[in-house]
């Protein structure tokens, strides 16, 4: 198995910010957990052993501030980006409503300082 970007986060550009190192775990939720080198073999895996390799995720481009809250509302409902992170990296609060999502502006607003 190989993978890359497990120590340092892919960079973000033009004010966006770092992305997610990647992670390789050998029997995760399990008392034989562990993260295992993004570079590994010779490993002999058992029947029922699991393992779970996180991809890493690419850095941001532009300020996340000044993404248009729709787009992150779209992002939403793609399952790019959950309800919480919208809040937190965006600073778009999203609510749900009659099973989709819809912008809440005047949060939006208060969340971004543009009250």
């Amino acid at each position: 198995m190989r993978s890359t970007k497990h120590t340092v986060a892919p960079k973000g550009i033009d004010g966006g910010s770092d992305g997610k190192t990647g992670r390789c775990t050998l029997n995760p939720g399990t008392d034989k957990s562990r993260v295992i080198p993004s570079r590994y073999s010779d490993h002999i895996l058992h029947p029922g052993e699991v393992v779970s390799l996180e991809t890493p995720g690419g850095g941001g481009l532009g300020n996340p501030l000044k993404r248009d809250p729709a787009r992150v509302l779209s992002d939403v409902r793609n399952g790019y980006v959950t309800q919480q992170k919208a809040r937190e990296v965006y600073r778009v609060a999203i609510d749900a409503k009659d099973a989709d999502y819809v912008v809440n502006d005047s949060q939006t607003r208060e969340l971004r300082g543009q009250t």
